[in-house]
């Protein structure tokens, strides 16, 4: 009787610890599936509302996923705008423009919008949205150089890849000129060095039409803080930096 006892015992035992491996195992299957669900919802929503998002660095994976995104839309939805959102640092020449290239072949409407930052390429892909649709919002930082990159090999290698880079610097600059309006001469001295707009510059410069805010105070304030370019010397005149921001 003992025994029987015993046995049943650590058969129910055995049951419990059964039960309990199994459902440890069906809930974390079911949180991995509820983690897949979310984010294929998250791209459903994107999707929907067509918005494509360019963030980090503009390689040639994100530009593929770009560009199949791209492909997408025209083939479906071609007479709505795309919304095109980029937080970027810069990346690839050759990456950047075969987004451009994409674009430009697929005759979509687009809509750009600076978020974070829109540096080197990253700028260049915001300004060729349509005029009057360029964005940014209050915070972000725009900035244009010229290329660079890292040459090595034998003086003929390194003679026809300076030849490359001085032609991709000029065809850039052509781009850059005809999407904000400036003059080549004046897009060449400006992407010398670097260059950095916050979105009120940037909206003079011609690379975006509008900063997205809801009240037009900040806008304001922020007028008198883009024209607070100091030389060298007068970089710690913290009474003139305080009577201004005080407008």
């Amino acid at each position: 009787g003992s025994l029987s006892k015993i046995n049943k015992n650590t058969m129910f035992q055995k049951k419990n610890a059964t039960v309990q491996f199994n459902y440890k195992k069906i809930y974390l299957n079911k949180a991995k599936m509820c983690n897949y669900y979310d984010i294929s919802e998250i791209e459903n929503i994107l999707r929907k509302n067509r918005i494509i998002f360019c963030t980090g660095e503009i390689n040639d994976l994100v530009s593929n996923s770009i560009i199949n995104n791209i492909i997408y839309f025209s083939t479906f939805y071609d007479k709505e705008p795309v919304k095109f959102v980029i937080n970027s640092p810069g990346g690839g020449i050759s990456s950047g423009l075969a987004i451009y290239d994409s674009i430009k072949a697929s005759k979509l409407a687009l809509n750009t919008y600076s978020i974070g930052i829109s540096a080197s390429i990253g700028c260049f892909l915001l300004c060729i949205g349509n005029f009057s649709k360029r964005h940014a919002f209050p915070n972000s930082r725009i900035m244009i150089h010229q290329p660079f990159g890292g040459i090595q090999g034998t003086a003929i290698d390194i003679e026809i890849q300076t030849k490359e880079l001085i032609i991709q610097r000029s065809n850039l600059n052509y781009l850059l000129a005809c999407h904000t309006r400036n003059s080549i001469e004046k897009i060449e001295k400006d992407t010398d060095f670097e260059k950095y707009f916050t979105p009120f510059e940037a909206t003079n410069y011609g690379i975006i039409d509008k900063i997205l805010i809801k009240q037009q105070q900040p806008i304001k304030k922020l007028k008198h803080l883009d024209s607070l370019y100091y030389p060298k010397a007068e970089n710690i005149n913290w009474s003139t930096i305080k009577n201004i921001t005080n407008l």
